[in-house]
């Protein structure tokens, strides 16, 4: 069988794989006829990929948008609440991939890790011990609703904040999309 682990390249997950209690796991695993392969994404591909796919989906929510409601309202007066509410949900968002590791993936609050990434500004919640593929996967997709929620809701309403809210955070999940979609377990 082959092992795959990835993830964005955040100090401690890289780390994590390679030293400590979790090393003598993967050993443990690879002494079963096991290989490990690391299909760790850097942060530099990861925001790259979340540029590019940022601006695709912001012209086609804004076009669509726009020809239902109009572009009243996308002033000056909502930056700084927008910028506030921004910066509470990347916590938020942070807390909930933490939250999945935790009680979908069943790891220990003390394997979870907090930090940011000041070169990329890349901030994350990382999981130290091991977790099944799909309990990562899920704890990885679970902010998407920080996204989907406010800009289903802006698209009912006509609220320019929400959208706002809604296409940003949506523009932010892709860091942590592209990370969890190569990982699996093959044959080896």
């Amino acid at each position: 069988m082959r092992i795959i682990i990835g993830g964005a390249a955040t100090p401690a997950f890289v780390g994590a794989h390679f030293s400590g209690e979790s090393r003598w796991r993967m050993m443990q695993v690879n002494n079963e006829d096991y290989v490990i392969e690391d299909r760790t994404i850097s942060p530099k591909k990861v925001n790259k990929y979340t540029f590019l796919w940022g601006v695709g989906c912001y012209f086609f929510f804004f076009v669509l948008f726009s020809l239902i409601w109009g572009v009243e309202g996308f002033g000056f007066e909502i930056l700084f609440p927008l910028g506030v509410a921004f910066i509470v949900l990347i916590v938020v968002h942070e807390f909930l991939h933490a939250a999945g590791y935790v009680y979908i993936g069943k790891a220990s609050w003390r394997d979870v890790k907090f930090g940011i990434i000041w070169k990329q500004f890349m901030p994350y919640a990382h999981c130290r011990g091991p977790l099944r593929i799909n309990h990562y996967r899920m704890a990885v997709f679970l902010p998407v609703i920080l996204g989907v929620i406010p800009l289903t809701y802006a698209f009912f309403t006509g609220s320019p904040f929400l959208f706002l809210i809604g296409v940003f955070m949506t523009l932010a999940s892709p860091g942590d999309k592209k990370p969890g979609i190569p990982l699996n377990v093959t044959p080896g």
